[in-house]
């Protein structure tokens, strides 16, 4: 912030400094397993880890806490490889959070709007290749 700008700002307000963007994705597979017939079974687990995030220097409303998201997925590969279907979910733990929060006060609002994130949410894919 400029040093005009911190002279502008009324006396005894509070200066928030926008945090760093620090996301921390980390996924692991399994070592396949065998399943009847030669199929192979592949277990996943991602976990994905946000910091705090503020979108604004002058207010701590715009303000976003870190969270930890938890993914899933299993997938069963036909032992000729050429038929695959994967059950999974994302954000296992049902983790509310907001992906940004915006204050409006400093516009003559009395007001502060966030997105939140999505839920749980479980997904079936299957696919084949020709």
């Amino acid at each position: 912030m400029s040093p005009s700008a911190m002279r502008a700002s009324p006396p005894n307000a509070r200066i928030h400094t926008a945090r760093a963007f620090w996301p921390a994705p980390f996924g692991r597979s399994l070592p396949r397993a065998e399943a009847p017939g030669g199929a192979r079974l592949t277990p996943r687990a991602d976990l994905y880890g946000q910091s705090e995030i503020c979108s604004s220097v002058i207010s701590q409303l715009s303000c976003t806490d870190g969270y930890q998201l938890l993914n899933l997925r299993l997938q069963w590969t036909a032992a000729k490889g050429r038929w695959t279907a994967a059950l999974g979910g994302t954000n296992v733990s049902n983790k509310e959070y907001f992906l940004n929060k915006f204050d409006l006060t400093p516009f003559g609002q009395n007001t502060a709007e966030g997105q939140p994130g999505r839920p749980r949410e479980w997904y079936l894919t299957v696919s084949h290749r020709f």
